[in-house]
């Protein structure tokens, strides 16, 4: 909704609740009586509950999930590098001589799945659909993998 308008109140308080282009108020309405919820709470000394627009919680949840994907990602990128390097070392040389060389493999592997998640986090943190999306699909790889 972009235009200020009467809404079916998302907190389910009163049938009808303004939105003014922007947020919810505490303006509500029914059966065609209106009236302002603050003005009423604030009259008898009644708690003030000032509503909460779903969508920004949803939004918040949704970027402290990209950030903590953010966090896991850097930690994946981290261990593939250090998988890659081992690899090239004398020690990997003897383990990939033992397991056909999967080793290097696997490094890449983490690096792959590490980067794809950092950028599925960054579309998540900045609000993008795309990073949403990429998000459940990496973050979900990732847990078969792991």
């Amino acid at each position: 909704m972009t235009s200020p308008q009467w809404a079916k109140d998302p907190h389910s308080r009163a049938e009808l609740r303004y939105w003014d282009g922007a947020n919810w108020t505490s303006h509500v309405s029914s059966g065609g009586r209106q009236w302002d919820e603050l003005a009423i709470a604030a009259q008898f000394g009644a708690p003030i509950m000032v509503p909460v627009n779903s969508a920004d919680s949803v939004n918040g949840r949704l970027r402290a999930a990209g950030i903590m994907a953010i966090v896991q990602s850097s930690f994946i990128l981290l261990i593939g590098l250090w998988i890659v390097s081992v690899a090239q070392s004398d020690i990997g040389q003897v383990v990939d001589s033992f397991s056909g060389g999967s080793l290097t493999f696997i490094g890449i592997l983490f690096l792959a799945v590490g980067g794809g998640v950092l950028a599925a986090a960054i579309g998540s943190v900045r609000s993008r659909p795309w990073g949403r999306i990429t998000l459940i699909v990496f973050e979900s790889i990732f847990t078969l993998i792991m």
